[in-house]
């Protein structure tokens, strides 16, 4: 190969290979993929896929904290494991509300004895969060096997000491038709089941905007109801509003939140 063709390899091919490279790994970050489309996208296996292909569409990882199906606090993620998301979500929730809650309600997708051990010691709040065999020993049929032998851990005794509590077991309880139906009135009754932009701050303000939309709709729903509720009780129209006051100002200072997870396109 003579110079002339190697420099002109070097030019047409080799350094723009490079460069490419370069980028690339820039903006991977901690992450192992990116979209060509939206370079902030990371690709996720979706949980909507009709044909149950496991298809990876690049994506986000919305977490949600609510209460009485209030969407309290939120955040977008590139990641798509749940429980790398909840020690920064959680972090961002205390730095703007030291006493936002509690307890700490989350299903067994954040199980992780680093997660235990944030919520234990730095916040030193209380957790209602499964570990991944919690569901399973409950049933009748693991109590009659006798090979099961159970290598507990100190959060793993702490989480079933919690979650079998009066208090544990009423408040887990809850926690489906709490943050649960928020992720089906997006999808279902708003019809919002992918971006309509790209980048994650415009995502994170779009979801931000429909969530928000979701919070005016059920409250809508609640001062329908109690106007309705005070047409009933005459005279007492005074007493439903200053109710209605005390409603609001309990569900932005929660005792508990609840975390869902929703993965959009």
């Amino acid at each position: 190969m003579t110079e002339a063709q190697t420099l002109y390899l070097l030019k047409t091919d080799l350094i723009p290979r490079k460069q490419n490279y370069e980028f690339a790994n820039k903006t991977f970050g901690e992450r192992n993929s990116f979209a060509k489309t939206d370079t902030d996208a990371t690709f996720m296996r979706m949980k909507e896929d009709p044909m149950k292909n496991g298809q990876l569409k690049p994506g986000y990882n919305l977490q949600v904290a609510s209460r009485n199906q209030y969407a309290l606090y939120f955040d977008l993620f590139q990641r798509p494991t749940d429980t790398c998301t909840l020690i920064p979500f959680l972090s961002h929730i205390f730095n703007q509300t030291p006493n936002a809650a509690r307890y700490i309600i989350a299903d067994a997708g954040y199980d992780s004895e680093m997660n235990y051990q944030f919520i234990s010691d730095d916040l030193e709040r209380d957790f209602l969060i499964p570990y991944g065999m919690y569901e399973k020993e409950q049933t009748r049929a693991y109590h009659k096997d006798k090979r099961k032998v159970a290598n507990w851990e100190y959060f793993e005794n702490k989480a079933k000491e919690q979650l079998s509590s009066e208090i544990g077991h009423q408040v887990y309880g809850q926690r489906k038709i709490d943050v649960e139906p928020i992720f089906a009135n997006l999808k279902a009754h708003l019809r919002f089941r992918r971006f309509s932009v790209r980048g994650l701050s415009a995502t994170w303000n779009e979801v931000g905007i429909a969530l928000m939309a979701n919070n005016l709709v059920k409250l809508a729903k609640v001062l329908t109801n109690l106007k309705r509720y005070g047409q009933k009780q005459e005279g007492n129209s005074h007493k439903s509003r200053i109710s209605f006051l005390f409603f609001i100002e309990f569900e932005l200072c929660p005792e508990r939140v609840f975390f869902g997870v929703l993965q959009y396109v």
